[in-house]
């Protein structure tokens, strides 16, 4: 993995994202978006790192993470991505990268962003086009946040404990405005 501009940092949030190469997609049928979450919690231990907020799209991905670890990169993140390309490779009879370069990270400086950010993530599928009822895409954590799915490997107490709780942060996310946004966490589409 080429060398980072600005290394990811233990005791830190992060916003990860990568997209397809061409912007094509990274997940072709049901058990590739149900493989990369296994994935990811067979790679993402909580010694090494908390997921707090994820979403999946056809052609790219988001997490939110809290690095608890100085080994997040060799231990974590180059085997996951490296093993859901070899898997998916292999599946789909397919050669080459499946992703747009290294995935990129923006580290999240203050609890600010760090909801504004879990909103984005979370609200990713509407704003797209591809649902319009949040509650429908079952790729992301926001059924965990939202009360609706019980999953202990996603960490919502830091961002519920800012908003107040899954009411306040329901009406939130669904409350909300393109002009509250943080252009420098998100991703270019």
């Amino acid at each position: 993995m080429p060398y980072r501009k600005s290394p990811i940092q233990i005791d830190q949030i992060y916003h990860l994202y990568n997209r397809g190469v061409d912007k094509n997609n990274i997940f072709f049928q049901k058990s590739d978006w149900e493989h990369f979450y296994h994935k990811m919690q067979y790679y993402f231990k909580p010694k090494h790192v908390s997921v707090l907020a994820y979403c999946l799209m056809p052609n790219h991905f988001h997490l939110l993470i809290e690095v608890h670890s100085e080994q997040i990169i060799s231990k974590v993140l180059q085997p996951f991505f490296a093993s859901y390309v070899t898997s998916v490779n292999k599946y789909h009879q397919r050669v080459g990268p499946l992703f747009q370069g290294p995935f990129k990270s923006k580290e999240v400086d203050s609890d600010q962003s760090l909801i504004h950010l879990s909103r984005y993530i979370h609200r990713n599928p509407v704003e797209a086009g591809i649902i319009t009822d949040i509650n429908e895409w079952r790729y992301s954590s926001y059924p965990v946040y939202s009360g609706q799915k019980n999953d202990e490997f996603i960490k919502t107490d830091l961002i519920l404990s800012i908003m107040g709780g899954v009411i306040l942060y329901e009406k939130f996310v669904l409350d909300y405005s393109k002009n509250e946004l943080d252009k420098n966490l998100t991703i270019d589409h």
